[in-house]
């Protein structure tokens, strides 16, 4: 919402810029009434308060939020009835528009529709499981595997289906499993406020603080730029000192960058491995990567060859991550002065906003430019000492109790469902079975992911001295065929 003010003519365009009026000036120069209207909170039109579906704001991989709200200059009035009249929002979404929509797509599909691909699999890997308990003889004679267990040389006989299932099902519901949600409704100015009725226009802009108000949570989508704009950092400040931070919900960019990544990397590994099972090409696979004399080498550079998409992506979200704990470093010595806004005009309305929302009209002061300075300094300070800290702890929060279940799922349910169930297992092999699985899980892949991260960390400072990220990268696919090599 960088942008939003400007767009929509919020100033009297006969008002000098701010730059060329001194700052003490600066809140004269604007329309009192209209500010009344901007910090009113207790009012609003039945037609203001709009939101849009969860579906419609990420259709067409979130096309809503491409080249800064372009959707709304092409075709402001479709744009417009893609939201419709509510009682009260689900969410208020902050974001940057500096920032890919891409990545707000893959936040948004994680943040909603995790624990449904996560549910939807764990119901796919059991129904899997029991197919291979009772109907076994019944599968076609490729899906069936003779194994040979290394430990005591016994064969066993099954199918790897819950490896195959389980990114069959998982990946769609990440992506899609949204589509059917038309409860949840959110806030996007471009889509909830008219962009070509200037009546509408007006009374949605007048009425911000009492969309604040009624919406239930904020959903605020952050990256290194987003704690750098003042148009941001006013929206999240305001929510926070009216409704407190327990009710925003904080989204690093990086964390569903992360997730992504795992999950493409995991999805491609099973692929892969799947792959040798396919009826046409799995016997030129085996012949071409089981070679005896080099399958020790060829196997896990065949799995780190499909996986490479998945590293890119955890990456890159390990260097933003950087990005966005150097930019909240930044915050604790935040100066209004500093902070980055579309333009003059937008920095001398939302200066206008704070000053009139964190000044103290009870401290006996009468003068208005004494009282316009002290708005923006309580304003700075809360940025500074209550802000900052409260939302370094959200970020730090990298891996949830859901997000790590979301992982196990992908990686270890199904596979070791397979494996129970294989017939001629004994509890030896199941408890061998369970042993790996655990070494992968608990040892195998925090061990990569702190690698990882510290690779990021090494990029990181080595891009700010004129390094390329390429050379991380290369760094990143060792790590994972070393990884593979280990757990292979």
């Amino acid at each position: 919402m960088t942008t939003l003010l400007q767009r929509t003519r919020l100033l009297d365009p006969r008002v000098r810029r701010s730059d060329e009026v001194p700052a003490s000036q600066t809140d004269k120069a604007l329309p009192n009434s209209r500010e009344r209207e901007l910090a009113g909170v207790l009012k609003i039109d039945a037609e203001a308060l709009r939101g849009v579906s969860l579906p419609s704001l990420l259709a067409s991989c979130a096309q809503l939020f491409a080249d800064n709200g372009q959707a709304a200059r092409d075709d402001p009035i479709g744009t417009f009835d893609k939201s419709r009249t509510v009682h009260s929002l689900s969410f208020f979404v902050s974001h940057s528009w500096r920032t890919s929509r891409l990545f707000k797509w893959a936040a948004l599909c994680v943040h909603f529709n995790l624990r449904r691909a996560a549910l939807a699999t764990l119901v796919a890997n059991f129904f899997v499981f029991a197919l291979n308990l009772f109907c076994l003889e019944s599968l076609p004679s490729w899906l069936v595997l003779d194994q040979m267990h290394i430990a005591d040389l016994t064969y066993t006989r099954g199918t790897m289906m819950g490896e195959m299932v389980g990114p069959l099902v998982f990946v769609p519901v990440l992506l899609f499993g949204h589509i059917f949600d038309q409860e949840t409704s959110l806030f996007l100015d471009i889509a909830c406020i008219s962009q070509d009725d200037e009546r509408l226009k007006a009374s949605g802009i007048s009425s911000l603080g009492a969309i604040l108000d009624r919406s239930e949570r904020m959903l605020v989508l952050c990256d290194g730029n987003y704690f750098s704009r003042l148009w941001c950092l006013f929206e999240v400040a305001a929510f926070a000192k009216r409704a407190g931070l327990q009710r925003i919900d904080l989204i690093p960019l990086h964390v569903p960058l992360r997730t992504f990544g795992w999950v493409a990397a995991m999805a491609f590994f099973y692929a892969a491995m799947s792959s040798m099972m396919l009826p046409v090409i799995g016997p030129w696979v085996v012949a071409s990567v089981w070679s005896p004399c080099c399958a020790v080498w060829t196997v896990p550079l065949f799995e780190t060859c499909w996986m490479a998409l998945g590293v890119a992506l955890f990456l890159y979200a390990e260097i933003e991550a950087q990005k966005i704990k150097e930019a909240l470093a930044a915050l604790k010595h935040f100066e209004l002065a500093h902070a980055a806004c579309y333009s003059d005009a937008d920095r001398a309305a939302i200066l206008s906003l704070i000053s009139k929302w964190w000044t103290d009209s009870s401290s006996g002061e009468t003068d208005p430019e004494r009282l316009r300075q002290l708005g923006h300094h309580r304003f700075e300070r809360f940025v500074r000492h209550e802000l900052a800290p409260q939302l370094a702890g959200l970020t730090s929060r990298d891996w949830t109790l859901s997000s790590m279940a979301s992982l196990y799922v992908i990686t270890s349910h199904g596979w070791i469902l397979d494996l129970l169930s294989w017939d001629g297992a004994t509890v030896y092999h199941m408890a061998a079975y369970v042993g790996y699985a655990a070494f992968c899980f608990g040892v195998w892949l925090p061990m990569m992911f702190s690698l990882v991260k510290f690779i990021a960390g090494v990029a990181w400072r080595l891009q700010k001295r004129g390094w390329s990220y390429g050379t991380a990268y290369a760094l990143t696919l060792f790590a994972a065929l070393a990884g593979d090599f280990v757990i292979m």
